[in-house]
């Protein structure tokens, strides 16, 4: 609610609509944890989308997160100085900010306008997601530009605009070519890790049935305690790799958090089906042996999906 910048939709006691709040407000946090992080310490499904919106900026510098001490030597006394300053001048420079901006910047969105534009003729080859958030960095380089001009900030002219345009890069540098590609990064992860959590006891033998076996000179063993509940899907080997065959519901359940048709995507893009019908369908019909039924599943190399893999989600 507070980045989408709106307020719920209330009634008062006569039925009537209550008054919708809104507001336009620049969040920022510092913390150890990223926001996947959070939300996964939550229990709640992170989607790629919302770093578009509060987006994790890594912090790494000379002295911990500062590039400069000034007069100071030691960080700590940097870092307390600045904390005992913005506690004695906390507000300050906020209405004396909006006073000046009302007295001499008329045309401000045209000046917003010139920022972002001047931001974004430095870099190429943005996405539509990694261009909402330059927008962003440029609303936060224009502030600073104009604090300084109103002698507010103790900066040179330009200042903001070259560290806004540094943090940019280095948040750009953590981003994958566009939000399409970490999602199927996230939704390969997920597959990979349900199948190293149910390999052996959600997925049947393709010739055992309902149980899993051990092959041995061609016979098939059956093992009673090896019997699959709530199976996900078939498995077995060939050509020296363990192949695994989703059923749609197995599959769904993977890649909770996505449609099966986006993980599919998902999974072509990686190169990692091991079967596909000669029409290009990825849901394969196959005959269950031990059961005597043909049944569709999505038949798919696990080797295929950990080398597509991006590192630190």
């Amino acid at each position: 609610m507070l980045v989408n910048g709106q307020g719920k939709t209330r009634l008062n006691r006569d039925s009537s609509p209550k008054e919708t709040l809104h507001w336009r407000v620049c969040v920022l946090s510092t913390g150890e944890s990223p926001l996947e992080q959070h939300l996964a310490d939550a229990k709640i499904e992170h989607k790629v989308g919302q770093n578009v919106r509060i987006c994790d900026i890594p912090l790494k510098a000379k002295y911990g997160i500062f590039d400069s001490l000034g007069c100071f030597t030691d960080p700590n006394a940097f870092s307390d100085s600045l904390r005992l300053a913005a506690s004695s001048f906390y507000g300050t420079p906020g209405p004396v900010f909006v006073q000046k901006l009302i007295e001499t910047r008329p045309n401000l969105k045209i000046e917003l306008d010139q920022c972002f534009a001047g931001l974004k003729s430095k870099l190429h080859s943005l996405s539509a997601q990694q261009t909402r958030v330059l927008r962003s960095f440029a609303l936060v380089a224009l502030a600073g530009e104009l604090a300084t001009s109103f002698g507010i900030l103790p900066f040179s002219q330009g200042d903001s605009l070259k560290a806004v345009s540094r943090i940019f890069a280095t948040w750009k540098t953590m981003q994958p070519d566009s939000i399409a590609s970490k999602e199927s990064a996230q939704i390969l992860a997920k597959i990979t890790d349900f199948i190293d959590t149910h390999a052996t006891s959600r997925f049947s033998h393709l010739a055992g049935g309902t149980r899993g076996f051990i092959p041995n000179n061609g016979e098939i063993h059956q093992e009673a305690d090896s019997k699959v509940i709530n199976r996900a899907g078939y498995t077995f080997k060939e050509n020296g790799s363990r192949l695994f065959g989703f059923t749609s519901s197995g599959l769904r359940e993977a890649a909770k958090g996505y449609s099966l048709k986006r993980a599919v995507d998902a999974i072509q893009e990686a190169n990692a089906f091991a079967k596909e019908r000669k029409n290009g369908q990825k849901c394969v019909p196959t005959r269950i042996p031990g059961e005597d039924r043909v049944a569709g599943l999505y038949w798919i190399n696990p080797e295929k999906l950990s080398e597509d893999l991006t590192p630190d989600l």
